[in-house]
């Protein structure tokens, strides 16, 4: 019985590291395509599963707001004509406490208008000490533009990204 040997290498970045998986089968199995396209297919899902779903970016410090919360905004962003739409951070000075305990970091996905200096959340994180997402809100499901106070945390990433 000949056994055949495929290696199949997954570059950086799409896998947790360089990876390279094996498949060993019967010769006598080679010959059926339908056996190698679900070879390749099961390889496909196995590397879909195994990313790591991220924004791929790193955090870019904008500065701090008056009540000195550390702002950081993702220094990779999706632009659209004049709306941009990113995440920014909030890592809060002081951690606000809750029924279900400190929340120390404030994540939000939002759109951003260029040309009329606004911004919208879409849905917001909340951290706890742990780095634990505890809450996540749909805040607006894509609709209402809002005037922001220039300190504020989403005056700052107008400022720097418009």
């Amino acid at each position: 019985m000949t056994y055949i040997c495929h290696l199949v290498f997954f570059p950086k970045g799409t896998l947790p590291h360089n990876t390279i998986i094996a498949f060993f089968y019967d010769q006598s199995v080679h010959t059926n395509m339908a056996h190698i396209m679900k070879t390749f297919a099961l390889a496909g899902l196995l590397m879909l599963c195994l990313a790591k779903i991220s924004y791929a970016g790193q955090w870019q410090e904008l500065g701090s707001t008056p009540e000195g919360n550390l702002i950081s905004v993702l220094d990779t962003q999706i632009r659209k004509g004049a709306i941009i739409t990113t995440r920014i951070r909030n890592d809060l000075s002081e951690p606000k406490l809750t029924e279900n305990g400190s929340i120390t970091r404030i994540e939000a996905d939002l759109q951003i208008n260029c040309s009329k200096k606004t911004v919208s959340p879409i849905r917001t994180f909340l951290f706890d000490d742990k780095g634990s997402a505890e809450l996540s809100v749909n805040v607006r499901g894509g609709r209402d533009f809002i005037k922001k106070n220039e300190d504020s945390s989403f005056g700052m990433a107008i400022k720097e990204l418009c």
